[in-house]
């Protein structure tokens, strides 16, 4: 089985309204031209879940950020496939300095009551729908981490 990130880190901007850092995928081709929350696959030389998250990050945003600053609300189960999911939050003069340093894109996106109708205009990932919501309550909640194998059961 492989391991993946995928991490989404929030802020409030300056006029107080909370933002949300997504990337325009072009790989793997059944995520090309949707958006994500950034991450990949976790290497041999990540320590920790959280290290690979903090440097995926960093990767493709060229933002740093501790392995400690993210917090881990889901892992997603798949038959070939396991994705642990982070939140996180930056301030706002550190969000707005996140720049692709690879061919996909980032875009970010105003966190409100309008946010699930905009993500169906822009080509998401169906999975956003409740990702991100999922991720902005667990950086507030004092919940342990919740596994979404065990919903199923």
């Amino acid at each position: 089985m492989t391991d993946y990130v995928l991490g989404f880190a929030f802020c409030k901007d300056y006029a107080g309204f909370n933002r949300v850092l997504l990337i325009r995928k072009k790989k793997p081709v059944w995520q090309a031209g949707k958006l994500n929350g950034v991450g990949g696959k976790i290497e041999l030389t990540d320590l920790t879940v959280y290290d690979a998250m903090s440097r995926e990050f960093k990767e493709e945003t060229g933002l740093d950020s501790e392995s400690t600053a993210w917090k881990r609300f889901a892992i997603m189960e798949f038959p070939e496939a396991r994705v642990h999911c982070f939140t996180t939050v930056f301030i706002w003069k550190e969000f707005k300095r996140a720049r692709s340093t690879t061919d996909e894109l980032l875009e970010d996106y105003q966190f409100d009551e309008r946010f699930l109708e905009k993500m169906q205009h822009r080509d998401a990932l169906p999975n956003l729908s409740w990702l991100v919501p999922m991720a902005h309550a667990a950086w507030w909640s004092t919940l342990p981490t919740l596994l979404i194998e065990e919903l199923r059961q």
